[in-house]
């Protein structure tokens, strides 16, 4: 009996032993799930900065990013060959239209220049000569028809007299030897002035050849004088000015370097003002462009990427005539005046931000655009209340009209005096407390956005 009561209470004790064993894990499970559900609440209290949801006259934009783009880019390349011995500016200087910018070495174009002359002078002497000469057989053509005259006149004589003188024989007035004289009379005036006949045609033939000369002559002279002309011309490209205004690029050939006509590249101008920049808009937008009855009359602002410096604006000038089927988006360009101050101009190949404008939308439900995030139903935003003793962030799905860089424009979702997270959005949980650590009345606009 004593060795199954201490066997008894043995196992009594291993039992309690036991139980307090298990009742202690328990407290210690319960115990330490408390404490990380508190940490997990306190983990939860995300520091948020919020901004009122306000009602505003707002700037209603397109925004895209642009390429700056010069309406004429000219290399420059010499239409003579030749040395270089001059370069009349600096690597990237503004040029004007007709500046001065390389000189090629001109004495063999002068020289050219003079052997035309001298060859023209001879062409234009041989016209003199072949006048002279056109003049003295136009004399001899008067001289012949002259002599042409008085001998027709004495051949009629003589053929008058013949006749008369047969008559008188007849009546043996004179004898048959002066008859056969005044017969033999007539007949060699007849042969001289038949003579006289061709010596004006041989005259006149003469006078065709001299004509054909003179032209001849005048023709090689007007080839002659082209000629000179060519060569001034070759000569005045030994001077290679600015074609138009603008800026200009690196060198590409320097003093000494022999270039080669068509071929060798000199530098590359750009023209810088005015200057266009071309963006793209999707589909979706350029359905409002396409409301805008006078669309050439938007202003189209654009900014450098780097923290805005520089900031024009400027008119819209092209829109294309199709929408790109592989991107579909749309292709425009804006035109801007642009000084020539490099700290206040755009330079071509920059990209730089555009804002089409089409328009002020008064009464409009404005919001920073930090607040929008995008989820797979859409963009949505955290809103939260400051008045609730635990705040705790809720999520809303949102249609959004427009969006900037600072300010997005919402249709659908939220109402004027509705909070939004700004800041601290991305590590709060919907549904979970959040800890408002800065608080706006009034979301930041971009300048120029609001009135």
């Amino acid at each position: 009996m004593p060795t199954a009561a201490r066997r008894s209470k043995t196992r009594l004790f291993l039992i309690l032993a036991f139980g307090l064993l298990i009742a202690w894990l328990i407290f210690s499970h319960f115990a330490q799930s408390g404490k990380q559900q508190a940490g997990k609440e306190k983990r939860h209290a995300t520091p948020v900065t919020i901004a009122q949801v306000k009602e505003e006259s707002i700037v209603k934009s397109l925004d895209a990013m642009g390429t700056v783009e010069s309406p004429a880019s000219i290399t420059l390349k010499p239409q003579v060959e030749g040395r270089i011995l001059r370069i009349a500016f600096h690597e990237g200087d503004f040029v004007q239209k007709g500046q001065l910018l390389f000189e090629l070495d001109a004495q063999p174009f002068q020289a050219a220049v003079a052997q035309a002359r001298g060859i023209a002078a001879q062409a234009q002497s041989q016209i003199s000569q072949a006048r002279v000469q056109l003049e003295k057989d136009r004399a001899l053509i008067s001289q012949n028809q002259a002599v042409l005259r008085l001998d027709q006149a004495q051949a009629q004589f003589a053929r008058a007299q013949s006749v008369r003188y047969q008559q008188l024989l007849k009546q043996d007035f004179l004898s048959k030897n002066e008859v056969e004289q005044a017969v033999s009379s007539a007949r060699s005036a007849e042969q001289t002035v038949h003579a006289d006949r061709e010596a004006i045609q041989s005259a006149q033939a003469t006078l065709h050849a001299d004509q054909a000369a003179v032209r001849s002559a005048q023709a090689n002279y007007e080839s002659q004088q082209a000629a000179v002309e060519a060569a001034a011309v070759k000569l005045a490209y030994c001077k290679i000015f600015a074609p138009m205004s603008g800026k200009t690029g690196a060198l590409m050939a320097h003093v000494g370097d022999v270039v080669e006509a068509n071929v060798t590249s000199l530098i590359t101008l750009n023209q810088v003002n005015p200057i266009y920049i071309a963006f793209s808009l999707p589909e979706a937008q350029f359905s409002q462009l396409r409301q805008v009855k006078n669309w050439q009359a938007l202003t189209v602002h654009a900014r450098t990427r780097d923290n805005h410096a520089v900031n024009l604006p400027g008119r819209l000038l092209f829109m294309n005539n199709t929408v790109d089927p592989t991107t579909g988006a749309i292709q425009l360009k804006a035109v801007y005046h642009n000084p020539a101050d490099a700290r206040q101009s755009f330079w071509p190949g920059e990209y730089v931000d555009v804002s089409l404008v089409l328009g002020r939308q008064p009464k409009a439900i404005a919001i920073p655009s930090a607040a929008v995030q995008t989820g797979q139903r859409g963009d949505y935003v955290l809103t939260v209340n400051p008045d609730d003793p635990h705040p705790k962030a809720v999520l809303r799905w949102v249609t959004v009209d427009q969006i900037t860089q600072t300010q997005a424009v919402v249709l659908k979702g939220l109402q004027v005096g509705d909070w939004v997270i700004t800041e601290g959005q991305f590590a709060a949980t919907p549904g979970e407390e959040v800890r408002i650590s800065t608080q706006h009345s009034r979301g930041t606009a971009p300048e120029g956005a609001t009135q």
